[in-house]
Protein backbone atom coordinates (compact mmCIF):
# COMPACT_ATOMS: atom_id res chain seq x y z
CA UNK A 1 0.00 0.00 0.00
CA UNK A 2 2.36 2.51 0.98
CA UNK A 3 4.93 2.11 -2.16
CA UNK A 4 2.43 3.84 -4.12
CA UNK A 5 2.79 6.59 -1.57
CA UNK A 6 6.50 6.90 -1.58
CA UNK A 7 6.95 7.06 -5.37
CA UNK A 8 4.47 10.49 -5.59
CA UNK A 9 6.55 13.47 -6.42
CA UNK A 10 3.94 15.36 -4.94
CA UNK A 11 3.26 19.35 -5.39
CA UNK A 12 0.07 19.87 -3.39
CA UNK A 13 -2.19 22.29 -5.57
CA UNK A 14 -6.15 21.00 -4.63
CA UNK A 15 -8.29 23.73 -3.27
CA UNK A 16 -9.61 21.18 -0.56
CA UNK A 17 -6.38 21.93 1.25
CA UNK A 18 -6.22 25.05 3.03
CA UNK A 19 -2.95 26.43 3.47
CA UNK A 20 -2.99 29.43 5.66
CA UNK A 21 -1.87 33.32 4.95
CA UNK A 22 -1.05 35.48 7.28
CA UNK A 23 -4.52 37.65 6.97
CA UNK A 24 -6.16 34.34 8.85
CA UNK A 25 -3.57 33.19 10.84
CA UNK A 26 -3.87 36.31 12.29
CA UNK A 27 -7.60 36.16 12.67
CA UNK A 28 -7.00 32.80 14.56
CA UNK A 29 -4.26 34.45 16.68
CA UNK A 30 -6.29 37.09 17.81
CA UNK A 31 -8.39 34.60 18.68
CA UNK A 32 -6.48 33.05 20.72
CA UNK A 33 -5.83 36.13 23.23
CA UNK A 34 -9.63 36.71 22.86
CA UNK A 35 -9.81 33.25 24.72
CA UNK A 36 -6.72 34.40 27.31
CA UNK A 37 -4.42 31.95 25.34
CA UNK A 38 -0.62 33.28 26.07
CA UNK A 39 1.55 32.45 23.57
CA UNK A 40 4.72 31.51 26.14
CA UNK A 41 2.49 28.92 28.09
CA UNK A 42 4.18 25.67 27.97
CA UNK A 43 1.56 22.95 27.20
CA UNK A 44 -2.37 23.33 26.25
CA UNK A 45 -4.57 23.96 29.18
CA UNK A 46 -7.33 21.48 28.95
CA UNK A 47 -6.37 18.03 29.58
CA UNK A 48 -8.86 15.16 30.78
CA UNK A 49 -8.44 13.35 34.17
CA UNK A 50 -7.80 9.55 33.38
CA UNK A 51 -11.78 8.71 34.05
CA UNK A 52 -12.81 11.18 31.84
CA UNK A 53 -10.05 10.00 29.23
CA UNK A 54 -11.13 6.66 29.48
CA UNK A 55 -14.61 7.47 29.06
CA UNK A 56 -13.80 9.53 25.44
CA UNK A 57 -12.07 6.42 24.46
CA UNK A 58 -15.03 3.91 25.17
CA UNK A 59 -16.92 6.64 23.19
CA UNK A 60 -14.63 6.23 19.96
CA UNK A 61 -14.17 2.42 20.12
CA UNK A 62 -14.37 1.58 16.94
CA UNK A 63 -12.77 5.06 15.50
CA UNK A 64 -9.82 3.66 18.05
CA UNK A 65 -10.15 0.06 16.87
CA UNK A 66 -10.05 0.82 12.93
CA UNK A 67 -7.03 3.88 12.92
CA UNK A 68 -4.75 2.38 15.97
CA UNK A 69 -3.20 -0.49 14.19
CA UNK A 70 -3.05 1.62 10.61
CA UNK A 71 -1.75 4.36 12.00
CA UNK A 72 1.23 1.92 13.31
CA UNK A 73 2.13 0.41 10.10
CA UNK A 74 1.95 3.80 8.71
CA UNK A 75 4.89 5.27 10.76
CA UNK A 76 6.53 2.01 10.86
CA UNK A 77 6.93 2.36 7.00
CA UNK A 78 8.24 6.09 7.78
CA UNK A 79 12.17 6.72 7.32
CA UNK A 80 11.76 9.82 9.52
CA UNK A 81 10.90 8.49 12.98
CA UNK A 82 10.36 11.94 14.35
CA UNK A 83 7.45 12.45 12.81
CA UNK A 84 4.16 12.40 15.73
CA UNK A 85 0.36 11.07 14.32
CA UNK A 86 -2.03 12.40 16.55
CA UNK A 87 -6.07 11.05 16.37
CA UNK A 88 -8.17 12.94 17.74
CA UNK A 89 -12.34 12.73 18.44
CA UNK A 90 -14.67 15.22 16.61
CA UNK A 91 -13.81 17.81 19.64
CA UNK A 92 -10.12 17.51 19.57
CA UNK A 93 -9.49 15.81 22.04
CA UNK A 94 -6.08 13.39 21.64
CA UNK A 95 -7.31 9.80 21.26
CA UNK A 96 -4.15 8.12 20.31
CA UNK A 97 -0.67 9.10 19.60
CA UNK A 98 1.53 7.13 16.95
CA UNK A 99 5.43 8.13 17.50
CA UNK A 100 8.53 6.67 18.81
CA UNK A 101 9.66 6.53 22.11
CA UNK A 102 11.31 9.58 22.21
CA UNK A 103 8.86 11.89 20.43
CA UNK A 104 6.10 9.64 23.22
CA UNK A 105 8.40 11.40 25.78
CA UNK A 106 8.70 15.10 24.67
CA UNK A 107 4.78 15.05 24.50
CA UNK A 108 4.30 14.05 27.77
CA UNK A 109 6.96 16.58 28.70
CA UNK A 110 4.74 19.48 26.94
CA UNK A 111 1.60 17.86 28.40
CA UNK A 112 0.44 16.02 25.28
CA UNK A 113 -1.33 12.80 26.01
CA UNK A 114 -4.52 10.90 25.76
CA UNK A 115 -6.85 13.46 26.99
CA UNK A 116 -5.19 16.65 25.41
CA UNK A 117 -7.26 19.04 23.56
CA UNK A 118 -6.18 20.74 20.41
CA UNK A 119 -9.12 23.42 20.67
CA UNK A 120 -8.30 26.76 20.19
CA UNK A 121 -9.09 27.19 23.95
CA UNK A 122 -6.66 24.98 24.79
CA UNK A 123 -3.74 25.21 22.41
CA UNK A 124 -4.15 28.39 20.34
CA UNK A 125 -3.80 28.29 16.87
CA UNK A 126 -3.14 24.69 15.19
CA UNK A 127 -3.80 22.26 12.59
CA UNK A 128 -6.43 20.50 14.59
CA UNK A 129 -7.96 23.05 15.53
CA UNK A 130 -8.73 24.83 12.29
CA UNK A 131 -9.45 21.96 10.66
CA UNK A 132 -12.40 21.24 12.90
CA UNK A 133 -13.26 25.07 12.18
CA UNK A 134 -12.89 24.24 8.23
CA UNK A 135 -13.69 20.33 7.84
CA UNK A 136 -11.14 20.01 5.36
CA UNK A 137 -7.46 19.68 5.24
CA UNK A 138 -5.60 22.12 6.92
CA UNK A 139 -1.84 22.79 7.21
CA UNK A 140 -0.01 24.77 9.56
CA UNK A 141 3.78 25.92 9.65
CA UNK A 142 5.55 25.93 12.65
CA UNK A 143 5.56 29.94 13.10
CA UNK A 144 2.08 29.94 12.26
CA UNK A 145 0.89 28.25 15.83
CA UNK A 146 0.16 31.00 17.98
CA UNK A 147 2.31 29.15 21.65
CA UNK A 148 5.89 28.83 21.08
CA UNK A 149 5.65 25.19 22.61
CA UNK A 150 3.86 24.14 19.10
CA UNK A 151 6.14 26.20 16.82
CA UNK A 152 9.21 23.06 15.92
CA UNK A 153 6.23 21.40 14.19
CA UNK A 154 5.09 21.24 10.99
CA UNK A 155 1.49 19.92 10.67
CA UNK A 156 -1.45 18.50 8.53
CA UNK A 157 -4.67 17.99 10.08
CA UNK A 158 -7.58 15.93 8.50
CA UNK A 159 -11.00 15.27 9.22
CA UNK A 160 -12.52 11.69 9.52
CA UNK A 161 -15.82 11.70 8.00
CA UNK A 162 -18.07 8.76 8.23
CA UNK A 163 -21.72 8.69 6.48
CA UNK A 164 -23.35 7.14 9.56
CA UNK A 165 -21.44 9.23 12.07
CA UNK A 166 -20.96 12.45 10.37
CA UNK A 167 -17.31 14.23 11.75
CA UNK A 168 -15.67 11.77 13.70
CA UNK A 169 -12.84 13.16 14.52
CA UNK A 170 -9.34 14.37 12.98
CA UNK A 171 -6.10 13.10 11.95
CA UNK A 172 -2.88 14.88 12.50
CA UNK A 173 0.57 14.25 11.56
CA UNK A 174 3.14 16.34 12.93
CA UNK A 175 7.01 16.96 11.31
CA UNK A 176 10.23 19.13 11.92
CA UNK A 177 10.61 19.79 8.36
CA UNK A 178 8.03 21.34 6.36
CA UNK A 179 9.08 20.25 3.12
CA UNK A 180 8.83 16.29 4.31
CA UNK A 181 5.05 16.97 5.66
CA UNK A 182 4.44 18.80 2.34
CA UNK A 183 4.61 15.41 1.03
CA UNK A 184 2.84 13.40 3.73
CA UNK A 185 -0.21 15.27 2.80
CA UNK A 186 -1.64 12.56 0.27
CA UNK A 187 -0.49 9.87 2.85
CA UNK A 188 -2.50 11.20 5.96
CA UNK A 189 -5.34 12.43 3.50
CA UNK A 190 -5.17 8.42 2.54
CA UNK A 191 -5.34 7.21 5.61
CA UNK A 192 -8.50 9.28 6.65
CA UNK A 193 -9.88 7.67 3.91
CA UNK A 194 -9.42 4.18 5.12
CA UNK A 195 -10.10 5.03 8.05
CA UNK A 196 -13.94 6.61 7.00
CA UNK A 197 -14.40 3.04 4.73
CA UNK A 198 -13.66 0.81 7.55
CA UNK A 199 -15.36 2.74 10.07
CA UNK A 200 -18.29 2.70 7.48
CA UNK A 201 -18.28 -1.04 6.67
CA UNK A 202 -17.91 -1.92 10.58
CA UNK A 203 -21.01 -0.12 11.57
CA UNK A 204 -22.90 -1.68 8.81
CA UNK A 205 -21.92 -5.05 9.91
CA UNK A 206 -22.30 -3.70 13.41
CA UNK A 207 -26.04 -2.74 12.44
CA UNK A 208 -26.69 -5.74 10.57
CA UNK A 209 -25.95 -7.88 13.43
CA UNK A 210 -28.19 -5.86 15.48
CA UNK A 211 -31.01 -6.31 13.24
CA UNK A 212 -30.35 -9.64 13.26
CA UNK A 213 -30.63 -10.06 17.02
CA UNK A 214 -33.70 -7.77 17.34
CA UNK A 215 -35.56 -10.33 15.17
CA UNK A 216 -34.82 -13.30 17.39
CA UNK A 217 -37.29 -11.41 20.00
CA UNK A 218 -40.74 -12.65 20.01
CA UNK A 219 -43.58 -10.24 19.68
CA UNK A 220 -44.39 -10.25 23.14
CA UNK A 221 -40.70 -9.10 23.85
CA UNK A 222 -41.00 -6.40 21.20
CA UNK A 223 -44.03 -4.86 22.75
CA UNK A 224 -42.97 -4.58 26.21
CA UNK A 225 -39.13 -3.43 24.95
CA UNK A 226 -41.02 -0.21 22.56
CA UNK A 227 -43.36 0.55 25.66
CA UNK A 228 -40.15 0.68 27.94
CA UNK A 229 -37.83 2.48 25.32
CA UNK A 230 -40.84 5.10 25.20
CA UNK A 231 -40.62 5.95 28.72
CA UNK A 232 -43.22 3.39 30.28
CA UNK A 233 -42.40 2.42 33.90
CA UNK A 234 -42.64 -1.92 34.56
CA UNK A 235 -45.89 -1.18 36.13
CA UNK A 236 -47.62 0.94 32.95
CA UNK A 237 -46.19 -1.84 30.52
CA UNK A 238 -48.28 -4.22 32.82
CA UNK A 239 -51.36 -2.62 33.31
CA UNK A 240 -51.34 -1.86 29.17
CA UNK A 241 -50.77 -5.81 28.76
CA UNK A 242 -52.91 -6.86 31.30
CA UNK A 243 -50.36 -8.99 33.11
CA UNK A 244 -48.27 -8.80 36.39
CA UNK A 245 -44.98 -6.55 36.85
CA UNK A 246 -43.23 -9.33 37.61
CA UNK A 247 -44.03 -11.15 34.46
CA UNK A 248 -42.76 -7.69 32.68
CA UNK A 249 -39.92 -8.21 34.35
CA UNK A 250 -39.40 -11.47 32.98
CA UNK A 251 -39.53 -10.99 29.85
CA UNK A 252 -37.15 -8.27 29.58
CA UNK A 253 -34.80 -10.25 31.37
CA UNK A 254 -35.21 -12.55 28.27
CA UNK A 255 -34.93 -10.09 25.78
CA UNK A 256 -31.83 -8.92 27.14
CA UNK A 257 -30.04 -12.12 26.93
CA UNK A 258 -31.26 -12.07 23.52
CA UNK A 259 -29.76 -8.85 22.51
CA UNK A 260 -26.77 -9.41 24.89
CA UNK A 261 -27.34 -6.15 26.79
CA UNK A 262 -27.60 -5.10 30.52
CA UNK A 263 -29.56 -2.78 30.89
CA UNK A 264 -32.55 -0.38 29.44
CA UNK A 265 -30.16 2.28 28.48
CA UNK A 266 -27.68 0.21 26.68
CA UNK A 267 -30.63 -1.23 25.29
CA UNK A 268 -31.92 2.03 23.54
CA UNK A 269 -28.43 3.10 22.58
CA UNK A 270 -27.98 -0.15 20.10
CA UNK A 271 -31.40 -0.58 19.11
CA UNK A 272 -33.78 2.83 19.79
CA UNK A 273 -34.35 2.86 15.68
CA UNK A 274 -36.58 -0.62 15.72
CA UNK A 275 -37.91 0.06 18.85
CA UNK A 276 -39.92 3.32 18.19
CA UNK A 277 -43.77 2.01 17.64
CA UNK A 278 -45.11 3.43 20.70
CA UNK A 279 -42.48 6.93 21.17
CA UNK A 280 -45.75 9.31 20.30
CA UNK A 281 -48.08 7.73 22.48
Amino acid sequence: MFDKWKQLDFLHQDTSVLFFDSVRINESWQKSKQLGIKPDQDRPRICLSKQKTLVRIKQNKILLEIAAPLLQESYASLLDKTVLFLLCDKEGYVLELTCSPEVLKMCAELGIRRGTSFSCESAGTNAICLAMQELKTVVVRGEQHYCDFLKSWYCVAVPIYSSYHGIMGFLDISAHIETDLIKMIPLVEMLAKIISREVDRETHVAADKERLKYLELSGREKVVLEYLVAGYSYEAVARKLRISKNTVKTIVRRAYQKLEVKCLQECKEKYSRFLVRYSDE
